[in-house]
This record gives C-alpha cells, sequence and structure tokens, in this order.
C-alpha cells in the first residue's frame, strides 16, 4: 500500500497491537502474533523487534518460505540495527533448506560491497565453511554422476545432472573440455559450450560438432539469439509473420533449436541456405501446396535443421 493511503495508528492502539503480539507468542500462539504483527507491518509500524518478531512467527508455523521473502526484503534495504540479526535468521532457514550455495552467493556479494564487522563476520563465518564444504561436497557427486550417466550414453541423466551442478555456480572442471571433443549427444556439448560461455572462460577450447572441430574462446561467443545469424534470419521471417505469424512464431523456434545445436559455429554464410530450408519446412507444414525442391545444398540443410530438432527435442523437451 501506498505510504499516503496507510491509516495511521494512534500511539496507544500500536502499543496495544504490539503487547498483544508479544503475548501471543510467548504462549506460543504464533498465528495470532503474526496477525497483530501484520496489521502493524500494514500500517507502517515497523521495528527490529517486530520483523524478528514476524520471521520467529513464519519459522515455527512451518513457513520457511515466507520468512525467507521478509528476510531478503528488509536486507535488501541495509538499514536498520538488526540488519545482521536478521541477516544470521535468513542464513539459518537457508542452510536448514540445504541452499548452501544461495548462502555463499549472498555472503559474497555481501562482504565484497560492505565492510561487515569481524564481530558480525564471526557469528555466520561457520555456517559459511560448512555450506563451502557441503558445496564442494555435492559438486564432486555431481560430476562423477555426469561422468557415468555418458559413459552409459545416459545423455538426459546426464543433462539433469549437469543443469543440477550449474546451479552451484562453479568453475567448469577440465573434464568438461574432453566431453567436447567427444563422440557424444551434440545437446550435451551443446549445453556445456553454453556453461563455458557463461563462465567467461577465455581460453580457446575445442569442439567437434558434427564430425567438425572447431576451436574458439567461450568468452567471445555469443547467446543465440545475439548471434548475426539469428537475427539476419528472424529479420528474414518478419515477412512470413505479416501473413502467417504461427509460422513465423514455429520457424524462428526451429531456428533457434538448430543455431543452438550447432553452437560454436559460425553458419552466417549460409543464412541464404538455412532460410529456403525453413520455409520448405513451413510450407509443409502450413500452406497446401508446397513445390519440391531441387537444390542439394538446400537439401542438405533441411536434413540437418530436422536432426538438430530431434536432438534438441530429445534432450530438453522430453
Amino acid at each position: 500500500m501506498a505510504e499516503k493511503n496507510k491509516i495511521i495508528l494512534f500511539p496507544q492502539m500500536q502499543d496495544t497491537l504490539i503487547e498483544k503480539s508479544f503475548l501471543a507468542m510467548e504462549q506460543e500462539n504464533f498465528s495470532e502474533a503474526l496477525t497483530y504483527i501484520d496489521q502493524l507491518l500494514h500500517h507502517g509500524i515497523e521495528n527490529s523487534d517486530i520483523a524478528i518478531g514476524k520471521i520467529i512467527c513464519h519459522i515455527q508455523l512451518g513457513q520457511p518460505l515466507e520468512a525467507e521473502i521478509f528476510c531478503e526484503d528488509i536486507l535488501e534495504r541495509k538499514t536498520g540495527n538488526a540488519f545482521y540479526t536478521i541477516l544470521f535468521y535468513y542464513i539459518t532457514i537457508l542452510f536448514e533448506a540445504q541452499r548452501y550455495n544461495k548462502i555463499i552467493q549472498y555472503i559474497d556479494e555481501l562482504e565484497s560491497t560492505t565492510t561487515v564487522p569481524p564481530e558480525e563476520q564471526i557469528k555466520y563465518r561457520e555456517i559459511y565453511e560448512m555450506c563451502q564444504m557441503m558445496n564442494e561436497k555435492e559438486s564432486k557427486e555431481l560430476l562423477e554422476k555426469i561422468e557415468q550417466h555418458i559413459e552409459k550414453k545416459e545423455y538426459k541423466n546426464a543433462f539433469i545432472c549437469l543443469k543440477q551442478w550449474n546451479t552451484l555456480h562453479k568453475q567448469p572442471p577440465t573434464v568438461f573440455h574432453s566431453y567436447l571433443l567427444m563422440d557424444i549427444h551434440e545437446g550435451i556439448k551443446a549445453y556445456i559450450w553454453q556453461l563455458l560461455r557463461e563462465r567467461q572462460v577465455k581460453e580457446s577450447i575445442s569442439v567437434s560438432k558434427f564430425g567438425e572441430i572447431i576451436t574458439k574462446k567461450p568468452s567471445e561467443t555469443t547467446m543465440v539469439k545475439q548471434s548475426r545469424t539469428y537475427k539476419d534470419i528472424a529479420k528474414q521471417l518478419e515477412l512470413v509473420g505479416q501473413d502467417n505469424p504461427v509460422m513465423e512464431q514455429f520457424l524462428l523456434e526451429l531456428t533457434e533449436h538448430f543455431l543452438y545445436m550447432y553452437v560454436p559455429m559460425d553458419l552466417s554464410n549460409e543464412v541464404e541456405h538455412i532460410m529456403q530450408a525453413l520455409m520448405f519446412i513451413g510450407q509443409e507444414l502450413y500452406v497446401v501446396e508446397n513445390e519440391p525442391m531441387y537444390d542439394g545444398k538446400v537439401n542438405k540443410y533441411l536434413k540437418k535443421v530436422m536432426e538438430a530438432e530431434r536432438l534438441y527435442v530429445e534432450l530438453f523437451l522430453h
């Protein structure tokens, strides 16, 4: 509610609500206490005791997510004497939820932007170090699972583990580089390249894509939708969209999937042939009559687009 729309409580009413909330908490009636606290907050009355009381109520009522969100709202403002007390509650909530990486990220960002008093660092340092240990353990376990799934050609399971590993925000191990040169699912290699690009890996890395070896620096490659090839095709498909927006959207998705599977290959010189292959597919699906295709180069790209789509769906959409 906007500040101007808040109804101001008389001091006596404020005191009454505060007393009732604390009394209800003492009697372990956290639901009732939360009702009083929310009334206070609704009227813009907030202090450290009220804020901490709300957090405790949510925790006691088995509502850790609500407590987490409220903590984040307060911590985002970085004001008030209770900042570090609320920080401790926040870290504890995340730790109990086994969200170790979120704790590490938050503290790293906090310490890089704020001078945290040593006496406050001590309060969370032990939990922080435990989180790092648990994060490292989880990373190791996931990397072992990824290797096992790849060896067994269980690519869907390998992809699931790769996504889980990605949430840990760790630097990619060198074993990922070797996967890029192996004869494995092209979607796995595309996703690993995406990880390397997101981590801004600046060294030259070689990758085998559909039988061709490409060597590039991941940090210098772009997301599919930011690539010149995608933009050129999207521009040409705008004309299609004027008459058939559904067909345009379908072909854009097909383009994105195709280019993703071929990352980091540069296909900017093949836009004409790719576009012709896409139009053939679109006309097959959305136009009653379609002329046969005789161009061998376009036929080649028609097969490439369809194979890339099959691989994309197989790994990412099933």
